[in-house]
């Protein structure tokens, strides 16, 4: 019996170890894509706001460090760090043209 659940728990920690890490990695996706969205509608003028101030607000209030903004004349570039091992992911939105 004790065999079974030392398996139990040697399979199944890694399992959920990596989902909860693959969970947050999505999370941390949709947040940069969000934060660079706002970013990108701030500078070309659609929102009233300072465009890293707003992607800043909008990481932090979905529990995510923004590490970098960088704005070109109409893209927004962001990057969030997330995790235990601190990975950085990082977004892009700006004007079609």
């Amino acid at each position: 019996m004790i065999a079974a659940i030392a398996g139990v728990l040697a399979i199944g920690t890694p399992i959920i170890s990596s989902s909860v890490h693959l969970t947050t990695r999505h999370e941390a996706s949709k947040t940069a894509d969000a934060a660079a969205l706002a970013a990108a509608d701030a500078l070309l003028g659609w929102i009233d706001a300072e465009p890293c101030l707003l992607a800043n607000q909008i990481s932090n209030a979905s529990g995510f460090e923004l590490t970098a903004c960088m704005l070109d004349l109409t893209d927004a570039t962001v990057s969030i760090r997330f995790g235990i091992f601190r990975t950085v992911i990082s977004a892009r939105a700006g004007s079609p043209l």
